[in-house]
């Protein structure tokens, strides 16, 4: 059954910059915060920001994960929770915890950082497991670039292109991975963090909350087709016409059979090259006779088979992004796929440059760039 796109929104998601401006505390002890209130207009240029250089809708709990961060952390909010939950928040965090410092330089643009190996156009990189050594991370996700993201997602392995939907607001991560080395931790400890968890992710956010099977069956009922990635997809389908989505004689995991046999084939004119072929041409007239999805999904699960395909998988997705008017997803694959580490997949790409006195060709080639006002003022 075909069904309809809906703007996807999850915990925090509706929340607006008012409800994610710092709040003045004070520990047990009576001592001021390390950092300053932010203003709602500080969240708002930041908003402006990351939605112009990285083509992301931040939910309200990403103010409110970092300020939490800050409040723990204050001179590298990003390493916060590592000795206590191994988790690094990376990607858009990298940036208003670098607002502060002089020398900021990228080499790659912005909407690059912090994008692993697999990582599809709608997932952004946001935290990532530094006990893994297969490179588990979290990632905000979203269709259209235009949505604020309604899911967060997770990548046990670097390695493949599969996710799964763990919840709606990272501050469920946080609490997963709290509840998960309470014992490690002490039960004092683990108190602790979690009253300063609670206390940033506010009562009415938790008691809206969604469970991962909730959201999961949420994101099955409103999705059009299931894709290899395991994340589905959702576009815009006229019920009169019947047109907005397709589906190919080749899906699933005869597809995947498919790109794994191609995966290790060199000939251009093998048999499994040719239905790769007729699919793609397929998914072509779709997309003439407005069943867009069709090629949005072929090449999203292109993707999935990794740089010995990604120029079928960017024809693809160039048209499938164009047509749905997602463009700046498009600009997400092709720099993803030119920049992405063939030798390190568990690497995940760095655009921004430290600052050095000795400048090396790298720098040499670097543009600066101006952040919006810091996070992180000082008392």
């Amino acid at each position: 059954m075909r069904r309809s796109s809906r703007r996807l929104r999850g915990e925090g998601a509706a929340d607006g910059p008012d409800t994610a401006a710092k709040r003045q505390k004070s520990d047990e002890s009576g001592e001021p915060p390390a950092v300053e209130t932010t203003t709602t207009d500080q969240h708002l240029a930041w908003d402006a920001f990351l939605q112009s250089k990285c083509f992301l809708k931040v939910p309200g709990d990403f103010y409110d994960v970092f300020e939490l961060a800050a409040e723990l952390q204050p001179d590298s909010p990003c390493e916060a929770f590592v000795d206590t939950l191994e988790i690094r928040l990376c990607g858009p965090f990298d940036l208003l915890a670098a607002a502060d410092k002089k020398g900021f330089t990228l080499d790659k643009p912005l909407h690059l950082h912090g994008r692993f190996f697999f990582d599809p156009p709608e997932v952004a990189s946001v935290m990532v497991d530094t006990g893994s050594d297969v490179g588990r991370h979290w990632g905000y996700f979203r269709d259209s670039p235009d949505q604020v993201p309604g899911y967060v997602v997770c990548a046990e392995d670097s390695r493949e292109c599969k996710f799964d939907i763990v919840g709606g607001s990272l501050f469920q991560v946080l609490e997963s991975a709290l509840e998960k080395r309470r014992s490690s931790l002490g039960a004092d400890k683990a108190a602790d963090l979690l009253k300063k968890i609670e206390a940033h992710r506010g009562e009415k956010a938790r008691s809206r909350a969604q469970s991962a099977s909730a959201l999961r069956a949420k994101r099955t009922k409103e999705s059009v087709a299931a894709s290899l990635h395991q994340l589905f997809i959702v576009v815009p389908v006229d019920t009169k016409t019947n047109t907005g989505y397709r589906e190919l004689p080749t899906t699933g995991k005869d597809l995947a059979d498919l790109l794994d046999q191609l995966k290790q084939e060199a000939d251009k004119k093998s048999p499994a090259r040719k239905r790769l072929s007729e699919l793609i041409t397929r998914a072509t007239i779709a997309s003439d006779e407005c069943d867009f999805g069709t090629g949005l999904l072929l090449g999203l699960d292109v993707f999935t088979a990794g740089s010995s395909l990604e120029k079928e998988a960017l024809q693809l997705l160039r048209v499938g992004y164009m047509l749905l008017r997602r463009t700046n997803l498009y600009k997400i694959a092709s720099g993803h796929c030119k920049h992405r580490s063939r030798d390190d997949p568990n690497a995940s790409i760095q655009s921004i440059v430290a600052s050095s006195s000795e400048a090396s060709d790298k720098q040499m080639k670097a543009t600066t760039v101006e952040l919006p006002p810091s996070l992180l003022s000082r008392k």
